[in-house]
């Protein structure tokens, strides 16, 4: 003891104030401690149902992103096949007009080709009445006399058949 009391610290002071602390603390453990100890414990339950509130919405939002990737992932596929429908289309329509178009130029050269058959034809027929009336002038100046049509008619035969031996000879 006389440690304690070198060291200043009285004995029986320290036992009242050792009794006091401990009808404090009876007094706090009948009154308070109950209370405390379940305001603690609600707010340990509180603490856990946040804690799983916020396991559980975590799970939520993952579920909804896996939804959405497979939606978005769905919804591309989707557009894929379609772009491929369209391109597909877009082809077919294409060698559709091509072969409408070809059709249309083949009738057009066809016609074009047929119109310069009349025209050459034409100009045959124009030709051979320009040479018979020449060679009908021709032969009434040599002959000084008028041919018939009949005499007009063998000399322009004779002249084209003259004429084609000699193309056919080159």
């Amino acid at each position: 003891m006389e440690i304690l009391q070198s060291l200043g610290v009285e004995g029986p002071k320290v036992l009242a104030n050792v009794a006091a602390f401990l009808i404090f603390f009876a007094i706090l453990y009948k009154f308070a401690w109950k209370d405390v100890g379940d305001a603690l414990e609600d707010r340990r339950r509180r603490i856990a149902t946040q804690l799983d509130d916020l396991d559980r919405g975590k799970k939520e939002i993952e579920q909804l992103r896996q939804d959405y990737l497979s939606k978005i992932r769905a919804i591309e596929a989707e557009a894929q096949l379609r772009f491929g429908r369209i391109e597909a289309e877009a082809r077919d329509k294409s060698a559709e007009i091509l072969a409408e178009a070809s059709g249309k130029a083949h009738k057009y050269l066809e016609g074009a080709r047929k119109d310069i058959e009349m025209e050459v034809a034409q100009a045959r027929r124009s030709l051979v009445a320009e040479v018979a009336a020449l060679a009908r002038a021709a032969a009434e100046k040599v002959l000084e006399r008028q041919i018939n049509d009949a005499d007009s008619q063998r000399l322009v035969e004779s002249f084209l058949a003259e004429l084609e031996r000699s193309r056919t000879a080159v």
